[in-house]
């Protein structure tokens, strides 16, 4: 059996180290039953329909992603808060319920049955050990959550160029203080220590961030001039500055746009 995966009525393993020594215990897992209308949203902004989880719920009603979820027995949902808040009042069972989703403007009516979902839990918990480091294992740590959080900016980048990610999803200026803010308010109550790693991490994160978005191959970036200077190695001869400074200029002007676009919907998600 995958211990990192146990099922139900499986008899699990671990092993625990007792007073020295490797302790094998063996033991059934509990089971979690939930009930789930099998479908993932685009965004937290609006219950859109992202995708469906085959044989389950809503796969067998109709819907199709790009539908929007709007309402469930008649309680209205504006979001994927809502849609929570309204789990946590009305968990779903076995029976029956109508959701209404909007399609092309219009709005249909349709009856789902939560599908079952048992989940075997190994239902204990642990502490995390941290590591006093110095010298050059400092620098290993920090490089490997640099190299993190650039792979997580890349994939973040590859999800909006296909698709799994929109507009709305971004953050400029207006989102990066509301994120800050957020981390300080929950960092303050464990003292003064916290919130500057906290305020360092959020730091060293948008730095990485702008580091990849800088590098991008676009007008008006790093990334662009550097692809002047490629086609000028190429060519072996220099690009003409004034359609060079032209191309950089209308870039500059579709990243103000973009910025202005951002920035509304960071102080609509704020407000």
């Amino acid at each position: 059996m995958d211990p990192n995966n146990p099922h139900e009525c499986e008899t699990s393993h671990v092993t625990v180290g007792r007073n020295g020594k490797d302790v094998e215990l063996a033991f059934k897992p509990d089971v979690q039953v939930r009930y789930l209308l099998g479908f993932n949203s685009k965004s937290t902004d609006s219950l859109e329909v992202a995708s469906l989880i085959p044989g389950r719920g809503l796969s067998e009603t109709g819907v199709a992603p790009g539908d929007v979820i709007t309402s469930i027995n008649g309680t209205r949902l504006e979001s994927s808060d809502d849609y929570t808040a309204y789990l946590a009042e009305h968990p779903l069972t076995s029976e029956p319920v109508t959701i209404t989703y909007e399609r092309d403007g219009l709005e249909y009516n349709a009856e789902v049955t939560p599908s079952e979902s048992r989940t075997a839990v190994l239902d204990f918990s642990y502490n995390l050990a941290y590591t006093k480091t110095q010298g050059f294992e400092v620098l290993k740590y920090g490089t490997l959550e640099v190299k993190y959080m650039i792979r997580s900016t890349l994939l973040s980048l590859k999800e909006l160029l296909t698709g799994g990610l929109g507009v709305k999803d971004l953050s400029g200026p207006v989102g990066v203080v509301d994120a800050i803010g957020s981390t300080y308010e929950a960092s303050k109550s464990e003292g003064m220590l916290t919130i500057w790693v906290n305020m360092l991490y959020m730091a060293a994160l948008l730095s990485a961030n702008l580091g990849v978005m800088n590098l991008l191959p676009l007008p008006a970036l790093d990334g662009g001039r550097l692809v002047f200077l490629i086609i000028e190695a190429i060519r072996r001869k220099p690009v003409n500055r004034q359609i060079e400074g032209m191309v950089h200029f209308a870039g500059l002007m579709v990243l103000m746009l973009l910025m202005v676009v951002v920035m509304y919907n960071d102080i609509l998600k704020i407000f």
